[in-house]
């Protein structure tokens, strides 16, 4: 991200600057009458230059720290900058505590906030974890006695427990322009003596207690983000079978599963702490102390961070007490781990999911009653009832800061609800990102559902036909989410041959929505969309865009305020409807006199989803808001913009709410094929197989634009769709001992996992491509006795490596593994 180009004032609003470097300084002075920026200063005695562009009843000042007669806000390693882009400053930076300031190495530009190299490089991926602590333990029952042929018990039961730990380098940032007060002891002192020799020279226009220095910087040295998930799942399921005569069978089923899903954010932001602790003091004989252990009435100015808004008030502390630990945010490692540990804390959030199912069905044939010509109609009818649940629970500390008795209402600021402030509709809570309350959230629904099939043979060993049968299932669900559904589906199988049989089918079949999708609770989540409404981009998308965005009350020429992601929510919506599908396939399976033991199968098949169930990303959301005819529509009730008066975002994007919706379609055809071979070779003793299970995919098309639903986003070669991929399978079984030999063919695809494909020539750049990969195993288990197995081989044979942008895919980064076990049974 480039911090080259130069902040201008649009009224009373500053711009400010990014990188991922050190600490980014500016300097705001408040004068008698107007307000004024001064760019980011930095190292050197240097001097300051009059910009009389800044001319708001006085000239201002730029800083030319390193002495080259050129601004520092305009200098970038390719030379001046002879034109002012606007919005993004980030001129000085901060690199070890206590300074000094030097001006920013902007590397070489490539637009007005792209740079490759310099103090921008990204430093996102330090410290992540390449692989996670993974623990998990399994325990798992099955059992079944036979009272009679009539009443046979089953049941089982399940319990699986697991724990992972990550570390990753802290995603709190970019915090974008912290105010600092003159007074903090922390600022370095070769941009504190600048300050103080500028308002010194122009004392009828500023007072030096009237001085903020703004700090923008990522916040890695607060240490990385520490996250834990804890999973428990358990299962009971219990039921009878039996026959009750020679034609007709039964099932009777109870099933009842939890899951309770635990997770633990280790360094998440008390944001009245951070506050406290950046507001620091010198108390006297260079004793640094938080203003508010002085003075605990003194509340520290809140930074002017998107969605960050106005200071919450001290309410995870209490100020005077001794609690509080200054923090020095100049430089790279210069908060100290006392006051990290103090504003820090560790957050949990709970999920648990349930679900009751009660099923039963009964099977057989038509043989006691009347059969057809061909034989007796094969059929099944049965029903079944099943519950699920949610429950979200976040942590109190990410809830509205409501006072007691009040209520929290998304966007509703009546009497009765939240009384703390309210940014942009949402009151603030005690940790980071308070404009986003993380709330409790959950919702069950139930479905009662009845289905029968039908098998009936038309014609066997016919002069047409060794076997010609049609088969039919249908299935009604009732949900109390989407109301009743039907699906069905109709098919057949020719046998003209004793070694051929083609067989087809049709149907129609729905997906309700499932309880995730329905009701997963709101999560944090940041992005940085374009904005549509810019003048860089206002041209670029459809007609009714510019209409749109002048209608939403943004001015001709506006240009994007943001600096940073802004923060949003993910999560369910209960008001969405059931997916449609149409597929049909048809097939054949070859069975030849000529290879004993060799089956081939081989369907075609041709699937059609509509009205599928997609969450648009927040880019799609905004420009679908904007380029579509109807204004405001429902894209538009997914975000908001910054309608704060004085505020440095003003019109830009400020919150957003991901969630899915009903509105894309999903069409794929393609063939599946197996081929199994069992021989035995002269001489050779025991038996061999050979089997190979693999796709073929034709195309997989995704219509995801609500601008355009004929528009169509080909999803072969992305996303591990590969053209071509199958399974390969070897195994030689001799007395207890079988060797198998496993590999599996993964055709071309993307090198980077979500990369999207919208090029017709893209085979021609081979470099975009991982090209074909065949992973190989061996393995062997001997069978000691009916109770112990001894098993052991190589994974990966070949040391393969998985694509550049994934650690699992086609193979993990563990490279060729050896295992050795054995399985005991009692």
């Amino acid at each position: 991200r480039a911090s080259s180009a130069k902040p201008f004032i649009v009224a009373d609003n500053f711009r400010f600057g990014v990188s991922n470097y050190g600490s980014i300084v500016g300097v705001d002075f408040y004068g008698d009458g107007f307000l004024s920026f001064y760019p980011f200063v930095d190292d050197g005695a240097g001097g300051a230059i009059p910009d009389p562009s800044f001319n708001f009843g006085a000239d201002g000042v730029l800083f030319d720290f390193d002495n080259n007669g050129v601004e520092d806000c305009l200098q970038t390693a390719n030379g001046t900058i002879n034109q002012r882009f606007g919005g993004f400053a980030g001129c000085h930076v901060v690199d070890t505590p206590g300074g000094p300031a030097r001006p920013f190495r902007d590397g070489l530009i490539s637009s007005d906030i792209d740079q490759f190299g310099g103090d921008g490089t990204f430093t996102g991926r330090d410290s992540q974890t390449i692989l996670p602590q993974d623990q998990r333990f399994n325990f798992n029952v099955v059992g079944k006695f036979e009272f009679s042929p009539a009443a046979v018990w089953f049941g089982e039961a399940k319990y699986v427990r697991s724990k992972t730990y990550t570390e990753g380098a802290s995603v709190n940032s970019f915090y974008d322009s912290i105010p600092i007060p003159i007074d903090n002891p922390y600022i370095p002192a070769n941009l504190r003596t600048a300050i103080e020799t500028f308002v010194n020279d122009n004392p009828a226009d500023f007072d030096i207690n009237n001085v903020l220095v703004f700090v923008g910087r990522d916040p890695t040295d607060f240490g990385n983000n520490r996250d834990e998930t804890k999973r428990e799942t358990m299962r009971f399921v219990t039921g009878f079978r039996g026959d009750l005569t020679e034609t007709l069978r039964y099932e009777i089923s109870g099933n009842y599963g939890r899951t309770e899903f635990d997770s633990f954010d280790g360094n998440a932001i008390l944001l009245d702490r951070l506050y406290a602790s950046i507001d620091a003091v010198d108390a006297g004989g260079g004793n640094i102390v938080c203003r508010s252990e002085l003075d605990p009435s003194a509340e520290p100015g809140a930074a002017f961070l998107p969605n960050r808004g106005v200071f919450p008030g001290f309410n995870t502390f209490t100020p005077g007490t001794g609690a509080c630990v200054p923090v020095n945010l100049f430089g790279v490692g210069a908060p100290s781990q006392a006051a990290v540990d103090f504003f820090t804390t560790t957050l949990r959030q709970r999920t648990e999911l349930e679900q009751y199912v009660v099923s039963g069905f009964v099977s057989g044939d038509s043989s006691s009653l009347f059969e057809l010509p061909a034989g007796a109609i094969g059929f099944a009818a049965g029903a079944e009832w099943r519950k699920e649940s949610s429950d979200f629970r976040s942590d109190d500390l990410e809830k509205p800061l409501c006072n007691p008795g009040e209520i929290f209402i998304v966007g509703v600021t009546d009497p009765g609800t939240c009384s703390v402030p309210f940014i942009r509709g949402n009151p603030q809570s005690a940790v980071f990102d308070p404009t986003l309350p993380i709330v409790d959230a959950g919702g069950s629904y139930s479905v009662w559902e009845v289905f029968s099939e039908i098998s009936a043979p038309l014609l066997r060993d016919s002069v047409i036909a060794r076997e010609l049968t049609i088969d039919a299932a249908v299935r009604f669900a009732d949900y109390t989410t989407v109301g009743g559904t039907l699906s069905w589906q109709v098919g057949g199988r020719w046998k003209p041959h004793d070694n051929l049989t083609f067989r087809g089918t049709f149907s129609k079949t729905v997906r309700a929505p499932n309880i995730d999708e329905l009701f997963s609770g709101a999560t944090a989540a940041t992005a940085r969309p374009q904005d549509p409404c810019d003048a860089g981009a206002i041209n670029n998308g459809s007609t009714f865009r510019p209409i749109n965005c002048a209608a939403d009350g943004l001015p001709p020429g506006f240009t994007d305020p943001l600096t940073a992601r802004i923060s949003g929510t993910q999560s369910g919506n209960p008001n969405l409807s059931e997916e449609r599908a149409t597929t049909w396939t048809v097939g054949f399976v070859l069975q030849p006199d000529a290879a004993p033991g060799l089956t081939i199968t081989a369907d075609w098949y041709d699937i059609r989803i509509k009205d599928a169930i997609v969450a648009p990303g927040l880019q799609e959301i905004v420009n679908a808001c904007y380029d579509l005819e109807t204004f405001p529509n429902q894209f538009c009730d997914l975000f908001e913009r910054d309608t704060t008066p004085g505020s440095p975002t003003l019109g830009g994007l400020s919150t957003f709410r991901i969630t899915e919706l009903n509105f894309a379609a999903i069409e794929t055809k393609g063939v599946d094929y197996q081929v199994r071979y069992e021989f035995d070779l002269p001489s050779v003793p025991g038996d061999f197989a050979v089997g190979v299970i693999g796709n073929y995919t034709d195309r997989i098309d995704r219509f995801e634009d609500p601008l355009n639903p004929a528009a169509v986003n080909p999803e072969l070669y992305e996303n591990g769709q590969a053209r071509h991929s199958f399974n390969l399978n070897a195994a030689w079984r001799i007395s207890g001992l079988t060797l198998n030999w496993q590999s599996q063919y993964l055709g071309n695809i993307l090198q980077f996992a979500g990369a999207s494909l919208q090029i017709e020539n893209a085979d021609q750049f081979e470099n975009a491509f991982a090209g074909d990969t065949w992973r190989h195993d061996l393995s062997a288990v001997y069978r000691v006795s009916d109770r112990i197995e001894i098993f052991g081989g190589v994974n990966n044979l070949l040391d393969r490596n998985p694509i550049q942008s994934s650690a699992t895919y086609p193979v993990g980064i563990l490279g060729r593994q050896f295992f050795l076990g054995a399985d005991l049974r009692f």
